[in-house]
């Protein structure tokens, strides 16, 4: 048996457990139902859950991780049309190239289903003549809008 407290053809999972000295074994490790040994620890599920149901950690979008550390390499994008489908990945990569076209430097677009998004570019100079020279124009029958990606922006606006 190496490392890890477990050997060939062992269908459990090994755990090392501490047992100070003059302590008896029993108060540290209970033997289960099942005839295995458990540490006396509370709850019984690995990974350290703190309950069943909650929120816990949703995936953000890259665009909204890059605007975290890099906000002046990207841009919002609306004014496109909403759809019952949460991503696209068609609609963002025809994006991506007509931008490109239009702009070199897009490296990532990503549309969500409310008809909004945004996209990273390759430095702050490509990301304001992108929002310069394309806000307003068409794409696939909808009028852009681009602007700067503001983090935290909720659509209200304060008067």
């Amino acid at each position: 048996m190496g490392k890890g407290g477990k050997s060939k053809g062992s269908s459990g999972g090994g755990q090392w457990v501490y047992v100070p000295a003059g302590k008896p074994l029993n108060s540290v490790v209970k033997q289960s139902s099942s005839g295995s040994w458990r540490s006396g620890s509370k709850g019984g599920s690995k990974g350290g859950s703190k309950g069943s149901k909650g929120k816990g950690k949703r995936p953000i979008s890259m665009v909204r991780r890059a605007a975290k550390t890099q906000p002046e390499k990207c841009v919002w994008i609306g004014g496109l049309p909403e759809r019952d489908t949460r991503k696209d990945a068609d609609l963002n990569k025809t994006l991506q190239e007509w931008i490109n076209k239009q702009v070199p430097g897009c490296k990532f677009v990503d549309i969500g289903s409310r008809g909004s998004g945004g996209a990273i570019f390759a430095d702050e100079s490509a990301a304001t003549s992108a929002i310069s020279k394309l806000n307003g124009k068409k794409f696939q029958g909808s009028k852009l809008e681009l602007d700067a990606y503001v983090k935290g922006w909720t659509g209200e606006e304060e008067e």
